[in-house]
């Protein structure tokens, strides 16, 4: 009787399995040597946000008062663009400390505060309960935060006169951060 799986049979598909794999892992590297050599790379990972030192991407969007703002509009002083939502606990703690420093520095810089796809109505109602004075844009189909690449509320993105991220900060804003990041940009 026959054993169908003999020795002399599994010794000749290890030795093909073991060759295919080397074949595989040759044509590999001869491949990526031959990329390379022409001068083609992988594509490197996205970063979280547009990089700092990069220049700040423009967008438009309305205001609150029906105004439409661009970001390049702004150039020849510092702007913070800071992405928030009503729901936003963070968001919500923080914007006191940006009303403050607006009204502080009035004319120094400016603040565009986007917020993340919200109605207009639920919008002003959280404005006019709180009483920011700074412009209030409205993101309704977050395509600015997606430009942004923003990946968590709040997220501010401090932006020098030249138009270029000086600094990207994700969360919650202190007083003492606000003013260092002012600083940088020539706010004092």
């Amino acid at each position: 009787m026959s054993d169908p799986i003999s020795p002399r049979g599994s010794k000749r598909s290890v030795k093909a399995l073991v060759a295919l794999m080397l074949a595989t892992l040759f044509l590999s590297g001869f491949s990526f040597i031959a990329l390379r050599w022409q001068g083609f790379s992988p594509p490197r990972s996205k970063p979280v946000a547009p990089e700092v030192e990069a220049i700040a991407p423009d967008f438009e969007l309305q205001s609150l008062s029906g105004k439409s703002v661009t970001l390049s509009s702004l150039r020849g002083r510092p702007v913070i663009v800071n992405f928030w939502a009503t729901w936003c606990a963070p968001c919500i703690l923080e914007m006191p400390n940006l009303e403050k420093f607006y009204q502080r520095y009035a004319g120094e810089f400016e603040i565009l505060a986007v917020n993340a796809g919200e109605s207009e109505e639920d919008v002003r109602r959280f404005v006019e309960k709180i009483g920011v004075t700074f412009p209030i844009l409205l993101d309704p189909q977050i395509e600015t935060q997606f430009l942004y690449r923003v990946r968590g509320l709040p997220t501010t993105f401090i932006v020098n006169g030249d138009g270029i991220i000086e600094a990207v900060h994700l969360g919650l804003l202190s007083e003492k951060q606000l003013s260092g990041y002012l600083a940088e940009v020539g706010v004092k």
